[in-house]
């Protein structure tokens, strides 16, 4: 499968390559026709033309370019074809041969200011692939400069490599910015910046300051659920557990997938307040709007220290005729086992659903599928924000 898949990707790019060759000679013959390349003056362009396309179908890509960059005069009118090569070059992963087409267009001075800006932006994005970021960041801090037709497309890969470097507070000013032009997809994104901004506060003992950072956070994404987990944080940290539950209370309503993040601090804020009996109530009015396997842990371990083992063992039983989850039955086959430690096949049980289960990965990407063991606010792999979920047998249940 994987093989096909790869076979058909070449074969794509061939026919993309050959198109695109096929296009600079249709343009170098539109030019020859208008006396642009002569034969007299320029050498028989057309025969090195015809060199470049065999270069190219005999996988020889830097030959090949040295061919058309030596042979081709470049103008306003070719210059769209060149572009369109040194991206393919890109997209294949071929950042240096890319980085090379997109330098030799802009060393020309006859095209015009928006064509220049294009190469501009371009190599920037060659540097980028290429891991070249100081080059990248130099180009496009001019086009930001300029404020061209270009500006937000530079803006958006300034960010991205400010990510890179963890520098949030960069990423937050270019956020603004990007927000200013009308793009209001940062509302969210300038949010978790100011979240990590939080974070350093946070470790830093800067607690005013993280304080006042998150409560502009709130003002971005109200219906973030990081900023509600921060502002529990630091409500607890500060001693006003009564804001904290309320909103840990939020984060629930929100969403219950965030229930092991919020279970320590709502049970801290509910012992601080003297509401402790206020937990089972809060976690089954969870269970209620999401029966999720975390939350019915939390609960039999509740009933467990209020009302005993047994009665913990009970619920579990109960419970797990409506949704049968495999961590409820490795729960059960542990006390099974521990009554009888000689049966081999419980034992033998166990293992088996323990592999089935352990072989789901914590946490998943909804936007790429990307995979994790931990959650993760920023997706390494697509660089969306606030899509990672937790994986829970609450899907399979349901289904």
């Amino acid at each position: 499968m994987i093989s096909g898949s790869l076979d058909l990707e070449v074969g794509i790019y061939e026919a993309i390559l050959i198109f695109l060759t096929f296009l600079v000679g249709w343009v170098g013959g539109r030019a020859y026709q208008r006396n642009s390349f002569r034969v007299s003056e320029r050498g028989l362009p057309l025969k090195e033309y015809y060199k470049g396309i065999n270069l190219l179908l005999n996988e020889r890509p830097d030959q090949a370019v040295d061919v058309f960059l030596k042979n081709f005069e470049v103008t306003r009118d070719t210059v769209d074809t060149y572009l369109a090569l040194g991206t393919l070059f890109r997209r294949r992963g071929e950042a240096s041969r890319a980085i090379k087409i997109h330098q030799y267009l802009l060393a020309k001075s006859d095209l015009s200011r928006p064509q220049q800006e294009m190469i501009q932006l371009e190599l920037a994005r060659d540097y980028f692939h290429a891991g070249l970021f100081d080059r990248a960041q130099g180009l496009l801090n001019e086009l930001v400069e300029l404020g061209g037709r270009h500006r937000r497309a530079a803006l958006t890969l300034l960010i991205q490599i400010h990510e890179q470097f963890k520098e949030w507070a960069e990423c937050e000013k270019l956020g603004m910015m990007l927000l200013k032009a009308g793009d209001e997809t940062m509302l969210t994104r300038i949010a978790h910046y100011m979240c990590e901004v939080t974070e350093q506060l946070i470790d830093e003992g800067d607690i005013a300051g993280a304080k006042h950072k998150i409560k502009l956070a709130s003002q971005y994404d109200k219906r973030s659920l990081r900023v509600l987990l921060l502002q529990s944080k630091l409500h607890l940290l500060t001693g006003d557990a009564r804001d904290a539950l309320r909103s840990i209370r939020r984060a629930l309503s929100l969403d219950t997938d965030f229930f092991p993040e919020v279970d320590a601090m709502l049970l801290q804020s509910l012992t601080e307040l003297d509401q402790l009996s206020e937990y089972p109530v809060i976690v089954i009015k969870s269970l209620e709007q999401s029966p999720r396997v975390e939350l019915v842990e939390a609960f039999g371990r509740w009933t467990n220290e209020h009302d005993g083992f047994e009665s913990q063992v009970d619920f579990i039983q109960n419970y797990i005729g409506h949704y049968p989850y495999w961590r409820l039955f490795i729960f059960l086959l542990d006390q099974k086992i521990k009554a009888h430690p000689d049966s081999r096949w419980l034992v033998a049980l166990r293992q088996k659903i323990q592999s089935l289960e352990s072989n789901l990965n914590a946490f998943y990407c909804e936007n790429c599928g990307f995979e994790s063991q931990q959650r993760l606010w920023h997706c390494p792999s697509c660089r969306t924000w606030g899509k990672i979920r937790r994986v829970s047998e609450q899907s399979d249940a349901e289904e």
